[in-house]
């Protein structure tokens, strides 16, 4: 019982704190989303180029 209730109060929930504010981490992701589409349209493109051939 003793371990239980050491888990259930003794344990404190870890939790993270941004050094970034919120615009720069908006800015990272539209970057990242950038990237991504700019990956699929080049596959996009270069598979109806193949499947022309």
């Amino acid at each position: 019982m003793g371990k239980k209730l050491h888990f259930m109060f003794g344990n404190k929930a870890l939790t993270y704190v941004s050094t970034e504010g919120e615009p720069i981490i908006k800015a990272f992701e539209m970057e990242q989303n950038g990237q991504v589409k700019k990956k699929a349209k080049k596959l996009n493109q270069r598979l109806q180029h193949l499947s022309r051939q």
